[in-house]
């Protein structure tokens, strides 16, 4: 039977054949394998990346965190003082909560199609979990995303590279790969009760109905594209917010420098 090919698989095809001829060890940490695919990792890597949300190239420590902060800090000065960055917090917690009205059952979730159909409960969930966001938390998600900037992101291959930030950004403001409950359901069983009665049909054993409750569990696991979706969202209002330009744009690489140059003095 003929099969046929559409362009993008084509080309992916091809490129996985370029990288299995350049004969290169895959690019994720602690994996001695050939890469084989078209981002230069090999497939139990690729498959850790793209199901399992396993960051493969590496994630911050606790260190890079402190001189990030240390280097937000700095930058931001002014505007921590006179208030200004407290406005910034406020505004960008607002826009990124919804109330627990909003939030659907895990099972739920599954009639939702898209990212966009799934935004509003992932943020109900997560306010739900774990508040609004607040002058700390937006810290703390900027000096994340600028530690992977300056340190991870440069050792990434150029196919994966623009998202692996925004996806990584994206799974630490959820905070949790699996949205599950647990409810308590009533289910009726007969057992026998070890009474035997002898009738004129011969010998039988008395059985009782008894009701218990039933933990149930619902799990719906948030896929990849809700992270870099959500990702995409939030890193989108820091650029429009907070950074006079875009992730290429001066103010960005500034900070990069500074993260590098602060994290080689430590070291």
């Amino acid at each position: 039977m003929l099969q046929i090919t559409t362009p993008t698989n084509w080309a992916i095809s091809k490129r996985n054949a370029a990288v299995v001829a350049a004969d290169i060890r895959c690019q994720a940490l602690d994996c001695v394998n050939k890469a084989t695919r078209w981002s230069n990792l090999c497939g139990l890597c690729e498959k850790q990346w793209l199901e399992d949300h396993k960051p493969v190239f590496g994630k911050p420590t606790s260190d890079q965190l402190k001189v990030a902060q240390k280097v937000l800090k700095g930058h931001y000065e002014g505007v921590l003082k006179s208030g200004v960055f407290d406005d910034w917090s406020s505004q960008i917690g607002r826009t990124f909560s919804r109330p627990e009205s909003r939030l659907v059952a895990p099972s739920g979730m599954r009639r939702y199609r898209t990212p966009t159909e799934r935004f509003t409960p992932l943020l109900a969930m997560r306010t739900r979990d774990r508040g609004t966001l607040t002058k700390r938390g937006v810290l703390s998600l900027l000096g994340y995303a600028l530690v992977i900037d300056a340190l991870i992101t440069p050792t990434i291959p150029a196919p994966v590279r623009n998202d692996y930030m925004i996806a990584l950004l994206g799974q630490r403001f959820v905070g949790r790969e699996v949205y599950s409950k647990t409810t308590l359901r009533y289910r009726s069983r007969r057992v026998k009760t070890g009474v035997v009665r002898y009738g004129p049909d011969g010998p039988k054993e008395l059985t009782q109905r008894i009701e218990e409750e039933v933990p149930e569990k619902e799990y719906y696991r948030i896929r990849r594209a809700d992270m870099r979706f959500i990702g995409r969202r939030l890193w989108k209002a820091f650029e429009t917010m907070m950074l006079a330009s875009r992730r290429s744009g001066s103010e960005w690489q500034d900070l990069i420098r500074k993260v590098l140059v602060k994290h080689a003095e430590q070291s």
